[in-house]
């Protein structure tokens, strides 16, 4: 498509012509001859017209031109054409990219070709070397082969009498081994010892800090239900003014509760948080506490989504979380009734898309979360 758009240019800007000038040349595309206006009587090579009808011609064909060049045998008129080019300060990549990014990357194809000739050149004479010695290394391997034969002979009666060996002290290794479990286990009786003398100061400070917490947890129940209850509705702003002055108001009633007790760090669990990140709800605060009123409300949540992002979240995180899997329908859908029905039968999770200002009322005892006990 950027190439595409290259040739649409009527006047294409410096870094642009010169990067289709050097294509043109490592392809070997001759120049259009035409008229210089500025020198009256003169000609110039234009590679722009050349590059139309050339490379930009078919931007598919030149991209499999590119991967195909024949990087190997580049003829040394060129390199040389190519060389001003590349000594040019003009024809750098991030110089071009200020005027297309497709030519940033047709330069930086030119300069890479350039490059590898030179290198290819220095590598050859090594490679002819690497052949010769590989030559004489396998005749080298022949005779290794035929004295690792002799060798392996040797091996095998050595290996006999190393066997005879160690039937003999195989007692002794299995008594020394069983010494040594002893000891190991000596050892971690001892530690286990030791270790619970400390394991019992840790038991008492988690028990004095549950304590302390639980003597917190009217106050942060207290701020963690308002929210919950109430402040779905409103933006991040009004959210926390609203802890602000549960947690004020907590204070004049002589109300205990954790400082800064809000709606995430009393009912957050960071472990369920990082799960709903992976299933794409955003990690903004607003986000987090949208998910936390969603998972701990009682009534059905109703979300206002202009962005969609928590009807993606909740078809991802549902497919995962629920059990009975997950139906999508909208108010229009002809099975609407019947898709909650069977939801309810089969613990479905169902979102309901695309609501309007009524809803049918035939969804009323559902979302009313009416239920009749039948039976003992």
């Amino acid at each position: 498509k950027d190439l595409q758009e290259i040739r649409a240019l009527g006047k294409p800007p410096e870094g642009v012509k010169l990067t289709l000038e050097a294509v043109c040349i490592m392809f070997q595309v001759k120049p259009v001859r035409k008229a210089d206006p500025a020198n009256p009587g003169k000609k110039f090579d234009d590679y722009w017209e050349a590059s139309q009808n050339g490379p930009l011609k078919d931007p598919k064909a030149l991209l499999d031109d590119l991967f195909k060049f024949d990087k190997d045998n580049i003829a040394e008129k060129v390199i040389t054409q190519i060389q001003p080019y590349i000594d040019s300060e003009n024809f750098d990549p991030a110089a071009i990219k200020k005027s297309s990014v497709a030519c940033e990357a047709l330069c930086m194809w030119v300069r890479a070709m350039h490059k590898y000739h030179f290198v290819a050149k220095a590598v050859e004479p090594k490679r002819k070397m690497l052949a010769d010695a590989e030559g004489s290394l396998e005749v080298t391997m022949t005779k290794l082969r035929g004295a690792q034969a002799e060798l392996k002979a040797v091996e095998d009666k050595i290996a006999q009498l190393e066997a005879d060996y160690n039937g003999a002290v195989a007692k002794q290794d299995h008594l020394t081994h069983e010494m040594e479990m002893c000891g190991v286990k000596l050892g971690n009786a001892t530690k286990l010892i030791d270790g619970l003398g400390g394991e019992k100061d840790r038991w008492s400070e988690t028990v004095e800090k549950l304590t302390a917490e639980y003597e917190l947890l009217p106050g942060d129940s207290l701020v963690a239900a308002g929210m919950v209850s109430y402040a779905g509705p409103f933006t991040g702003e009004h959210r926390s003014d609203f802890e602000l002055l549960w947690r004020e108001t907590e204070v004049k009633e002589s109300i205990v509760h954790k400082e800064g007790a809000n709606l995430v760090n009393v009912l957050g669990q960071p472990v369920l948080i990082q799960q709903w990140a992976v299933y794409g709800l955003p990690n903004d605060n607003l986000s987090v506490e949208n998910g936390i009123i969603i998972a701990t409300a009682r009534r059905w949540p109703l979300m206002i989504d202009p962005q969609r992002q928590a009807n993606k979240f909740i078809k991802t995180y549902g497919k995962a979380a629920s059990e009975g899997g997950m139906s999508t329908v909208k108010l229009s859908d002809s099975n609407l009734l019947q898709s909650v029905e069977l939801g309810i039968q089969f613990g479905k999770w169902i979102l309901l898309e695309n609501i309007g200002e009524q809803l049918d009322p035939a969804l009323e005892p559902v979302l009313q979360q009416q239920k009749i006990k039948d039976g003992p």
